[in-house]
């Protein structure tokens, strides 16, 4: 699964004919050889291999015009990486990071400038970041959380570098915390930890208010409904609006430069992306065909 090639070929949907072939070698010290050949029957539906990627339609002119906005990246099953750098990013960034049923997400882990991918493993509890946008080992791993909990990362405390923290949803909690962990350890206790949104709620980070802070918010995936807050504590929603269809997910980014992070939705049945420029309801100011994904991520 790590060679582009033979991932292309093991994922092809059209193939419906596989021949094994196993020769055992008992000269050999007990060799066993083994041959995988897989065949389309009829050739009709043979569509581009993942390694060569089906060239995107024309999107809608990007809200981003000379500025310094974000973009987002989608994952797939096999961890395969495609990083749009802004909005309307006609040729995205490809790599591969992580092991299936790993948990994505992006930060700017040394302050320089630039999101690089993270992974979650909820298995073990460990985190796995990198400081490149490219395929490798991570650069960094540690503990943290227990299994089940869910990644949240953010600039919490306004110091240009993001860190890793966690929503446990079964609690309804945040835990909160400004550094990362090194060199395989674990982290101690959160700085600080509150309730918002109920079990369940889908956990979206955003500077909402311009104020160089990231806070949270939480998307009710099963009717479309975004909370978002102002500051890192417990109390009820500073906005709440309908945005989306059930099922869509949900990231923040500065999609157009203003300062501000906005809400957009990832619709996986339909592989398009919905922008919107202010955090309100209404009908998305930008949207576009990006492709069928596992994960859309915030590249903020």
């Amino acid at each position: 699964m790590g060679s582009p090639g033979h991932r292309a070929n093991i994922l092809r949907s059209s193939y419906d004919r596989v021949g094994v072939g196993v020769l055992y070698d008992p000269s050999g010290g007990g060799t066993m050889y083994v041959t995988v050949v897989f065949g389309d029957s009829d050739g009709t539906n043979d569509p581009p291999a993942p390694s060569d990627p089906v060239p995107l339609p024309e999107p809608p002119p990007s809200p981003c015009i000379d500025a310094a906005c974000d973009g987002f990246a989608v994952v797939d099953d096999g961890g395969r990486w495609t990083l749009f750098d802004r909005v309307a990013d006609r040729d995205p960034d490809t790599f591969y990071f992580g092991n299936p049923g790993d948990i994505p997400f992006m930060g700017d882990w040394n302050g320089d400038g630039e999101a690089t991918p993270g992974l979650y493993r909820q298995s073990d509890g460990f985190v796995y970041l990198k400081d490149s946008n490219s395929q490798g080992v991570a650069d960094r791993e540690f503990y943290f959380g227990i299994p089940g909990d869910f990644p949240v990362v953010g600039d919490w405390n306004g110091d240009g570098k993001d860190t890793v923290s966690i929503h446990r949803g079964s609690e309804g909690r945040f835990y909160i915390v400004n550094e990362l962990g090194e060199n395989g350890g674990g982290l101690g206790p959160a700085d600080f930890s509150f309730l918002f949104g109920n079990p369940g709620d889908s956990p979206l980070v955003g500077d909402f208010d311009d104020d160089g802070v990231d806070s949270i918010g939480l998307y009710r995936e099963s009717v479309g409904f975004a909370h978002l807050r102002n500051s890192l504590t417990s109390g009820a929603a500073e906005s709440s609006f309908f945005y989306g269809n059930p099922g869509d997910q949900v990231v923040a980014g500065d999609w157009d430069g203003d300062g501000v992070d906005t809400v957009a939705v990832y619709r996986p049945s339909l592989g398009r992306v919905y922008v919107n420029l202010v955090n309100g309801p209404g009908v998305a100011d930008w949207n576009a065909y990006i492709g069928v994904y596992r994960h859309i991520v915030s590249a903020s």
